[in-house]
């Protein structure tokens, strides 16, 4: 029987596969007893028959790629290399889940039975000690920042319209309790605005979006991210940032991550520097001193 954060979790995944293989998964898991007329109703029926939540998500219908970008979306980045096996052994430590249960089904294994390499170790595995080469090779930096950009901006934009419709991802949790945040508005001349705590740093970027209705465009490609000797991993990137129809000027953000060996190694902000330059003093006037003070 699978948890009620199992099935939420599970069904997030599953939402990634295309129709026909959720029909086909479905025909597999239910042994045809279920014959689904839409994707809603295939994930459903998945969801119940399926005993327990490591068996479901070996199926081979379930790619590593699925479980990787859920991971991703949920503030858990794993090196790129992760196998599946590894994959899995993380999303159900996210989960809170201890059963590790085996299954002679040929449908329900894939690649468990190739050993885990060294770059391939799930980052719960990883010595916390800052000099320990492993680190490094099992982490690279501008790879982080591939996948932290998108997964930041996107629940971060959810303020941009209704409240009904912000992401529920958003929070204190992906901070550090010491984090120090910063926005600095450049137009006739300079206003900074400085926070610290995870409360207030999260607060202060969920009002700037909410209050404001900005939108930030963040170039992805152009996102630097590098990892020090001691595991601090530094991110930059820039954009456009748009209120509606309007293009309100550029901003550049940077981003100081480290693990948090009580959550898993999960990585989390210890600080974020927001810099805001108007295009055109008029057009930025409805947030430089508001959104800021």
């Amino acid at each position: 029987m699978l948890s009620e954060q199992e099935k939420e979790g599970c069904k997030n995944i599953l939402n990634k596969l295309p129709r026909q293989d959720l029909i086909n998964l479905t025909d597999t898991v239910t042994n045809r007893v279920v014959s689904p007329e839409n994707a809603s109703e295939a994930v459903n029926a998945i969801l119940t028959y399926s005993h327990t939540a490591s068996q479901l998500l070996r199926r081979k219908k379930v790619k590593r790629e699925h479980i990787y970008q859920y991971l991703a979306e949920n503030g858990v980045i794993e090196p790129v290399a992760s196998d599946k096996p590894s994959l899995i052994r993380k999303v159900l430590l996210y989960w809170g889940s201890t059963q590790e249960d085996s299954d002679d089904e040929n449908d329900t294994t894939e690649n468990l039975g190739e050993p885990t390499t060294e770059a391939s170790k799930p980052t719960g595995t990883i010595s916390s000690n800052v000099n320990a080469p492993s680190l490094d090779r099992n982490v690279d930096g501008q790879q982080l920042a591939e996948y932290f950009v998108p997964w930041f901006y996107k629940i971060l934009n959810s303020f941009n319209t209704s409240p009904d419709n912000a992401s529920p991802e958003w929070g204190p949790q992906h901070f550090w309790a010491d984090a120090k945040g910063s926005v600095l508005m450049v137009s006739d001349g300079h206003m900074l605005d400085e926070c610290q705590g995870s409360l207030v740093v999260s607060e202060k970027l969920r009002e700037l979006v909410c209050k404001e209705r900005l939108l930030f465009n963040a170039n992805v490609n152009g996102a630097k991210g590098q990892i020090d000797a001691y595991g601090l991993v530094k991110i930059s990137v820039g954009g456009t940032v748009h209120r509606f129809s309007d293009c309100l000027g550029i901003f550049e953000q940077s981003f100081g991550l480290i693990r948090d060996p009580q959550m898993q190694n999960n990585w989390k902000i210890k600080f974020t520097e927001l810099k805001l330059k108007a295009q055109q003093q008029r057009e930025v006037e409805g947030f430089s001193r508001k959104a800021i003070t």
